[in-house]
Parts: C-alpha cells; sequence; structure tokens
C-alpha cells in the first residue's frame, strides 16, 4: 500500500482526496447530528476521542447513547477513516517524493496514516458488534475498541505533524529547484 501510495496517489487526484478527507469530515462531523449527540449523551467526551479505555467505559457509554446514532455514525465514519487515512498518506508522499527520499526508509511513514485509519475502521466495527450483540457487557469487543482507539491516535496524530511537515518541506523543495533552474539558465 505504500508503493501505491507513493507511486500512484499524486497531482490534481491526491489535492482532490485531501479536499474531500476535509470536506467529508467536516460534513460528518459538523453538520450531520449524530457526532454531537453521541457527545452530548456521554457528557462531552464521545468513547472514540478517548485513549486506553475498555469494556467498563464503553459499557457505559452504551449505557447513555441512541444506538441508532451510534451505529448511523459507525457507518458514516467507514467513509471518513478511508479518505482520512488516504488524504494523510498522500500528503505525506508528496514531501517525500518532493524530497527525493522514496527509495529510504522515510517511506515507511506513509505507513502511518494508513494504520491509523484501518485502525479506525476495525475501532467501528468492535464498537458495533459489542453494541448489536451485548451492550450491558462488551467485553472483548468494548477492550479491542480502546486499544485500537489508541492506535489510531498513536498512529495518526504523528501522522498529522509529518503531513504538515512534508507538505511545507515538499513545496519548499519545488520552489528550490525551479529557483536553481532558473539561476542555472541565466
Amino acid at each position: 500500500m505504500i508503493s501505491f501510495v507513493l507511486n500512484r496517489v499524486r497531482g490534481l487526484g491526491a489535492l482532490l482526496l485531501v479536499v474531500a478527507s476535509i470536506a467529508y469530515g467536516w460534513f460528518a462531523i459538523v453538520y450531520l447530528p449524530y457526532w454531537g449527540r453521541l457527545e452530548a449523551a456521554q457528557g462531552g467526551m464521545e468513547i472514540q476521542t478517548r485513549i486506553f479505555y475498555g469494556a467498563q467505559e464503553v459499557q457505559e457509554a452504551f449505557a447513555a447513547i441512541n444506538p441508532s446514532d451510534a451505529f448511523t455514525f459507525y457507518v458514516l465514519d467507514v467513509p471518513n477513516a478511508i479518505l482520512v487515512g488516504l488524504g494523510i498518506a498522500a500528503m505525506i508522499a508528496f514531501g517525500i517524493r518532493q524530497l527525493k527520499l522514496e527509495r529510504t526508509i522515510v517511506r515507511g511513514l506513509v505507513a502511518l496514516p494508513l494504520v491509523a485509519g484501518a485502525s479506525d475502521l476495525i475501532e467501528n466495527a468492535c464498537l458495533a458488534i459489542a453494541l448489536a450483540t451485548d451492550p450491558a457487557n462488551p467485553g472483548f469487543w468494548g477492550d479491542a475498541a480502546g486499544a485500537l482507539t489508541t492506535a489510531k491516535f498513536a498512529a495518526g496524530i504523528p501522522a498529522q505533524i509529518f503531513a504538515v511537515v512534508a507538505v511545507v518541506a515538499g513545496f519548499g523543495a519545488m520552489v528550490w529547484r525551479r529557483l536553481r533552474g532558473q539561476e542555472s539558465q541565466l
């Protein structure tokens, strides 16, 4: 997947992917009511924004929420997780390509947002299974969701930082090459 993102997700397609990720995330979180309802029901901090939680916290969250809102949000979060993971990976890949580091170990940074996105998808599946099967006793599925949420943030937060650095450095490298090219033509 790293090679796919480095070699195929580029140019206008990559830019559109990043824009679609931002637009869809804003739409799902801000415009649609489900996330807000889940936050309000849980007292302001939705379970998917916490780290190191377990089955007990999932049970408490499930006792407070409307299951229909949760299931709807879990479904809406699937494209969001995919778009965010790929969008951030595309940003990192851009910087890596511009800095000519695609054949170095640095290319592995592209995996961070992909791991975060995959963790988010599996986290949603675990929460949905726990809610559908035994919300009063989420057990393994609640614990797994907590571990996956922690993994989502452990990979996703550094990925976002690397993405910003990669885009700035990538544009800097592009400008530098163009300026050097013009200078050598003089």
